[in-house]
C-alpha cells in the first residue's frame, strides 16, 4: 500500500515555489499512471490507483487533486459532460459501443498563488499521447484515442491545459466539487450510471468475477499502441 504523505514528499522535495510543486505532481501522475480502465472506474480511491497502475479520466483526477492537498495545494473537481467520439478506437468496439453519448468528463482546477489554472493534461502518459497524436494527425481527424487534435500533455501551471476536454466536445458543464463523489451520488445528471446503478458497481462485480481478465482486456487496445 503506498503512503501518499511520503510520496508527495519525496516528489516535492526541493521545490521551492507552489509551481513547481504542482508541476512535477502532474507529470508523475501523468506518466506514472497508464490511462486506461480499471472495475473501479469511477470509485477508484488514489490508493488504489496508485497501486493498480492505471486509470481513466476522473481516477487520475482524485489522484491528482490528493496529491496537491496533500502538497498544500488546494485544487478542486470541475465536471462536464463531453461527447463519446473522443474514445473511438481507444478501447474495444463492445466498449465503445456501451459507452453512453455523453460521458461525465472531470478535469482539475488548481489554485497557484490564488489563481485558478484548468487542467486535464495529466490523463495520457507522455509517449503514448505523442504515438497517439501522430495518429490523429496523419488520418486527419478532431478526436479519437482518448484526446482531441488541439490536445496538450504538458503543464505549466500557468495556463490551461487540456488532452481530453475541448469547448467543441462539450455538452454540459456541472461546475467545480470538493469531492467527486458529491457528483456521483447527487447530481441528476451524472452518466456513468444504468438505470440507477452506477457503472463503477457494475463493473467492480464484473472485475471481481473474471479476477483482473477486464482489465486485461479492457485496456488492450491502448496497450497494442503502447508497444506498436
Amino acid at each position: 500500500m503506498y503512503n501518499v504523505k511520503s510520496l508527495v514528499e519525496n516528489l516535492i522535495e526541493g521545490s521551492e515555489t507552489d509551481k513547481e510543486k504542482a508541476i512535477k505532481i502532474h507529470n508523475f501522475v501523468r506518466d506514472n499512471i497508464r490511462f486506461g480502465l480499471t472495475r473501479k472506474l469511477d470509485l477508484a480511491s488514489a490508493e488504489f490507483t496508485l497501486e493498480n497502475g492505471y486509470g481513466h479520466c476522473n481516477a487520475k483526477g482524485v489522484l491528482f487533486v490528493r496529491l496537491l492537498r496533500e502538497a498544500g495545494i488546494n485544487a478542486l473537481h470541475h465536471f462536464v459532460t463531453i461527447r463519446k467520439e473522443i474514445f473511438q478506437d481507444a478501447f474495444p468496439s463492445p466498449i465503445y459501443s456501451l459507452i453512453p453519448s455523453k460521458l461525465s468528463h472531470s478535469y482539475v482546477e488548481v489554485n497557484i498563488n490564488g489563481k485558478y489554472t484548468r487542467t486535464d493534461s495529466f490523463l495520457i502518459e507522455k509517449i503514448l499521447f505523442q504515438k497517439l497524436m501522430n495518429r490523429l494527425i496523419d488520418e486527419n481527424r478532431f478526436c479519437g484515442y482518448g484526446l482531441n487534435i488541439n490536445a496538450k500533455c504538458d503543464w505549466d501551471a500557468k495556463s490551461d491545459s487540456f488532452s481530453q476536454f475541448h469547448r467543441n466536445l462539450l455538452e454540459e458543464d456541472h461546475g467545480t466539487f470538493e469531492n467527486p463523489l458529491d457528483y456521483y451520488y447527487e447530481y441528476h445528471s451524472y452518466k456513468h450510471q444504468f438505470l440507477g446503478v452506477q457503472f463503477s458497481i457494475i463493473l467492480d462485480m464484473v472485475g471481481t468475477i473474471f479476477n483482473g481478465q477486464f482489465e486485461i482486456w479492457a485496456n488492450s487496445v491502448l496497450n497494442h499502441h503502447r508497444v506498436s
